[in-house]
């Protein structure tokens, strides 16, 4: 959940005080969010414009070949992470001179 990402945000905000196994850990949860991947179906309003124009749906032919995930697609939970309170600490992290040689 975004409220998920946002306490993750705030604790890596204090990267500082944080041990490195802190650090690491709550990188390894944003890295487990952009890999986590969901199998959606591809509906892309197909059924409702062909029913509209009285066209026979290619979704009842795909019922016949059983489960194929011909009509799927993969998304991640990327998206979660575009939030600006987790971009401004990334920032302040690279911009860290006092990390940079580490």
């Amino acid at each position: 959940s975004n409220q998920l990402v946002t306490m993750y945000t705030h604790l890596l905000s204090q990267y500082t005080v944080n041990s490195t196994q802190v650090n690491h850990h709550i990188i390894a949860m944003f890295l487990r969010l952009c890999k986590f991947k969901i199998i959606a179906s591809d509906d892309n309003g197909d059924h409702e414009r062909n029913a509209k124009e009285g066209k026979k749906d290619d979704d009842e032919d795909d019922m016949d070949l059983g489960d194929a995930g011909l009509a799927t697609k993969t998304v991640t939970l990327q998206p979660m992470l575009y939030s600006i309170q987790l971009i401004c600490v990334l920032e302040q992290i690279l911009n860290d001179t006092t990390i940079k040689n580490d």
